[in-house]
């Protein structure tokens, strides 16, 4: 065989519902990542207040970002640990209110919603080492 050239064509075949995921699965993790990337700018932007706990152990850091939001973080004193952290929509100053068992930054919540216990809890610590 002199001088021969072997094309080897390999057609892909998609259907449409496999094109269609694929489309919308890209649409997808691109809003959260331009979602994500705002909410870091605004968190960047914003101003912090801090208020320490009635026995000193612990610092919560609040901000207000635009649209009636409230970032609220919770640290350690002695270590400046992230321990938790709420964002929620609130649409007057933030009023924190600490207890022996809790700190209290939602007064207008149902149940424990308006509430992190002290000192959080494991979950609580994860949710706030994530991004």
């Amino acid at each position: 065989m002199p001088n021969e050239i072997f094309v080897c064509k390999i057609k892909i075949s998609r259907s449409v519902p496999v094109r269609l995921f694929i489309v919308t699965l890209t649409v997808i993790l691109a809003l959260a990542a331009l979602g994500y990337r705002t909410a870091v700018k605004q968190m960047t932007e914003a101003t912090f207040h801090d208020q320490r706990s009635d026995d000193g152990k612990y610092i919560a850091r609040y901000a207000y970002p635009p649209r009636d939001r409230i970032a609220l973080r919770l640290y350690r004193t002695a270590t400046k640990e992230l321990l938790a952290e709420r964002g929620y929509r609130y649409p007057e100053r933030i009023r924190l209110l600490w207890t022996d068992d809790y700190l209290i930054y939602d007064t207008s919540a149902a149940s424990e919603d308006g509430e992190i216990e002290l000192p959080p809890s494991w979950w609580d610590r994860v949710k706030a080492k994530l991004p």
